[in-house]
């Protein structure tokens, strides 16, 4: 799991603003299991370099690293608080596609043709995702895996 329950009450004290105070008023068995849930959906992309120990369960440390970079452990941070509001990113990638409105006879439909990096690739923050971003494979190599 990328950081800790402890070091994610620190950064949301000092590093990040929890304005509707959804990690604080969460139980710790809900932040404990958003974390892990944060650290399944970040080891889902495909990162630069090898996997420290090569049997390790999740992919960082890397490249004979043994500390997970502080960017990973505040991205889970961010990831985690998204999955307590609700967010649920599978949810929302199948939703991705379109909307529609219908007023009467009238009806509206849109079907945006853009969607951000972030929800394409199953991260529910975008803060997290401009965290994440510099450690994955550049160009098309993104390998993302659903589970």
């Amino acid at each position: 799991m990328y950081g800790t329950e402890t070091a994610a009450n620190t950064y949301f004290l000092t590093k990040s603003f929890d304005d509707d105070n959804v990690w604080a008023d969460s139980a710790s068995d809900k932040r404990l299991v958003a974390l892990n849930r944060a650290t399944i959906l970040i080891n889902r992309l495909a990162f630069e370099g090898d996997k420290t120990v090569s049997t390790q369960d999740d992919e960082f440390s890397r490249d004979g690293d043994v500390v997970v970079p502080v960017e990973i452990e505040y991205a889970a941070y961010e990831i985690s608080r998204e999955l307590l509001r609700g967010r649920d990113p599978e949810q929302e990638y199948q939703l991705r596609g379109s909307a529609r409105l219908g007023l009467n006879r009238v009806s509206l439909e849109s079907k945006p043709g853009y969607i951000s990096e972030a929800r394409l690739h199953s991260i529910p923050s975008i803060i997290a995702w401009d965290l994440i971003k510099p450690f994955l494979t550049e160009g098309d190599n993104i390998n993302i895996q659903r589970i």
